[in-house]
């Protein structure tokens, strides 16, 4: 329970961060274009990886178990690779890996600029309007991973439940209580 809390606390200030959605548009291993607004309506995972990056690699069977777990329940799961590789390297990889999500392409460095991160792997969980409900750099493994589940069985089940408006009504309550604060 303690957890929960925690996740749902961290939840009302990380939303409450959040302003209109920045926008990135990015392309796959064939061509295709995505844009964050194209998942508008889902729940989005966002990982920003490197294949050189070793903790990238810990985080890479996660998010496949992530996309499995919970694809059925309009949640994408998103990896952007920053590498300056080929595309065909990362591919490969992604491949090797085997990697059952989208993958996006980023080697100009658009995401990590426009979304202020200082290293990789950085997770991010934004909700159905784009805004950003998680930002996390770093990943130390398995309890991290049931924090991650965990969250995403809470928006899911909060969506079922119709608990959006309650839970926007708690963030705004934390907000101004924090300008009280500030006075």
């Amino acid at each position: 329970m303690k957890k929960t809390s925690l996740i749902l606390f961290f939840f009302f200030i990380l939303s409450s961060l959040a302003t209109e959605p920045i926008e990135f548009e990015l392309k796959d291993f064939k061509g295709k274009a995505h844009r964050l607004k194209d998942y508008r309506g889902k729940l989005v995972v966002v990982d920003v990886w490197a294949v050189w990056c070793v903790t990238c690699r810990k985080v890479l069977p996660v998010l496949n178990e992530l996309q499995k777990t919970f694809s059925s329940e309009d949640l994408a799961v998103i990896g952007v690779n920053v590498d300056d590789d080929s595309p065909e390297y990362v591919e490969k990889f992604s491949k090797t890996a085997g990697l059952e999500y989208l993958i996006l392409l980023d080697r100009k460095g658009t995401v990590p600029q426009k979304y202020k991160i200082n290293g990789v792997p950085t997770l991010f969980v934004f909700d159905e309007r784009g805004q950003v409900l998680l930002k996390k750099e770093g990943f130390s493994g398995e309890e991290e991973k049931e924090e991650l589940f965990n969250l995403i069985r809470r928006l899911i089940k909060g969506r079922e439940d119709g608990e959006e408006k309650k839970l926007e009504r708690e963030r705004k309550k934390y907000l101004e209580s924090l300008k009280k604060r500030e006075s």
